[in-house]
C-alpha cells in the first residue's frame, strides 16, 4: 500500500486533468449545439469542432503524463523530483484549460429565429 502513496500527486493531477477535459468537452458540445451545429451553411471554427468530435481522446493526455512522470521519477530520482511532477502537472492542466477557453469564444451566435 505504501508504494501507491508515492504516486498520490500523479493521481490527484490526473483526476483534475480528466475533470477539465470532461467539463471542457461538455461545454464545447453544449455551445456548439446552441449555435446550431452541425448546420452545413455555417463555417464552423476548427477548434470547437475538433473538441466536439475528438474530445474524449484527450483523456490520453493525463494518462501519458502520469506514465511519463512515474518513469522519470523512478529512473533518476535526483533529476526529476516531486517538485517537477507538480510543476509539469500544473502546466498540463493550464494548457488544457487554455485550449478549452480558446475554443469557446470563437463560436457563431445562436440563431434567434425568424425575423
Amino acid at each position: 500500500m505504501e508504494q501507491f502513496r508515492e504516486y498520490a500527486v500523479q493521481a490527484a493531477f490526473a483526476a483534475l486533468q480528466c475533470a477539465v477535459i470532461q467539463v471542457g468537452t461538455l461545454i464545447s458540445t453544449i455551445l456548439l449545439r446552441t449555435a446550431g451545429y452541425p448546420d452545413p451553411a455555417v463555417d464552423w471554427p476548427w477548434l470547437p469542432v475538433l473538441i466536439r468530435e475528438w474530445g474524449p481522446l484527450a483523456f490520453a493526455i493525463p494518462g501519458a503524463w502520469v506514465i511519463a512522470t512515474i518513469l522519470l521519477e523512478r529512473r533518476d530520482a535526483g533529476a526529476f523530483t516531486k517538485r517537477w511532477t507538480v510543476v509539469s502537472g500544473l502546466a498540463v492542466t493550464a494548457v488544457l484549460v487554455g485550449v478549452y477557453l480558446l475554443a469557446s469564444p470563437g463560436l457563431p451566435a445562436a440563431a434567434t429565429g425568424p425575423g
